[in-house]
């Protein structure tokens, strides 16, 4: 009996039990069912131990444990936001040499309760937060931050830059109508030149109000309906709708498109794109130039493009010329009408198509847009 538990406290808890009788039997009984409840014990225990290895393998957020200021467990997602294979046995300056995080464990521990901070490793945007446990034990926990940080600077970026448009149509019309009930309406000349300021800056405004709208409905999660469109009835709406703006600077404006050729889209999506695409070729293109619309097959996706003779852009400007309010000449933009939202809008449609859309522009030699759509 005493060999039989003597193997049992060393682990062998599937030991062979002596088989006795009278009061030694009794004591063989209650030590198999004492083994028998540890053994679902253990199993339990293990059981529990494998679902938290599972939850914290697939979380997204990094945690971590340390004991004596080392780390002694860690989850995949730990090492991965640090950008290290592995920090078991390390100590948080080893695994990382900002101070964020050594700095957020000691405060934890100095002050026996959560801390807080965000450090940048790599490129990432990390928030540490450190909670100590008994002894010399604590839970380190990080979550990538650098998405929502981005989402930030751009809804702040998008308010200042909306804000700003918005001043100075406004400020416009605001001075224009101080002007006219102060006496100017009397004069019929200054009469007419300030009520056609008061419908230029309300057209634009009403142009600015509208992208604003449509950018916002895009970025809220906008599905187009699909349907089978065929090309040449859209570009001829372009064209028609678009036409007397390009004779009014003697632009030529055709098309090159077969009959047949159709894309799985939401007709009114395309025709703003190729409705803002056109409406900048008009803008940008001198008197006399030409804007050409192709469209044809490629594959598994129609080719749709928008070429014109114009001014032309820079090469620095391209990378970055699907941002909002982005200009690559804004006072010429600012004078020619323009948002900064057109473009903008054009690449939201095109990605909310699984499609793709790219530039290529040299100087006074014109710029091309081509998108890249599923077929019908």
């Amino acid at each position: 009996m005493t060999r039989t538990v003597q193997r049992m406290a060393r682990g062998d808890l599937h030991v062979e039990l002596p088989s006795w009788g009278g009061e030694l039997g009794g004591l063989v009984e209650a030590l198999g069912q004492l083994r028998g409840r540890t053994l679902l014990d253990l199993a339990s225990v293990a059981h529990e131990h494998e679902k938290l290895r599972t939850t914290l393998a697939t979380m997204i957020e990094g945690v971590a444990l340390l004991e004596n200021g080392h780390f002694i467990v860690a989850n995949p997602a730990f090492s991965q936001l640090l950008g290290i294979d592995d920090v078991i046995g390390r100590t948080p300056l080893e695994a990382v040499r900002t101070p964020g995080l050594d700095e957020t464990l000691r405060e934890a521990r100095a002050n026996r309760q959560v801390a807080e901070q965000e450090m940048h490793v790599g490129g990432r945007v990390l928030q540490v937060r450190a909670q100590p446990l008994g002894g010399e034990q604590a839970v380190c926990i990080l979550i990538d931050m650098t998405e929502s940080r981005r989402i930030e600077r751009l809804r702040r970026d998008f308010v200042a830059n909306a804000s700003h448009e918005l001043r100075t149509p406004v400020a416009a019309i605001v001075g224009a109508a101080e002007t006219l009930a102060a006496g100017a309406a009397e004069d019929p000349q200054a009469r007419s030149t300030f009520v056609a300021i008061l419908r230029r800056h309300a057209d634009r405004l009403s142009v600015l109000t509208a992208d604003l709208l449509d950018l916002a409905r895009l970025e809220a999660g906008y599905r187009p309906r699909r349907q089978r469109v065929r090309l040449t009835d859209v570009i001829d709406t372009v064209r028609t709708t678009l036409g007397a703006r390009a004779r009014e600077k003697n632009i030529e404006l055709r098309s090159m498109v077969a009959p047949v050729l159709a894309v799985s889209a939401e007709r009114a999506a395309v025709e703003q794109m190729l409705t803002n695409l056109v409406e900048n070729a008009i803008k940008y293109t001198a008197k006399g130039g030409r804007i050409t619309l192709r469209a044809s097959a490629r594959d598994t996706a129609v080719e749709l493009v928008v070429e014109d003779t114009g001014c032309g852009i820079a090469a620095e400007h391209l990378p970055r010329l699907f941002e909002r309010f982005y200009r690559a000449d804004d006072a010429r933009s600012r004078e020619l009408g323009g948002t900064g939202l057109g473009l903008s809008i054009v690449k939201h449609l095109v990605i909310a198509h699984q499609g793709n859309i790219t530039v290529e522009s040299k100087l006074g030699r014109g710029t091309r847009f081509v998108i890249q759509l599923p077929i019908s």
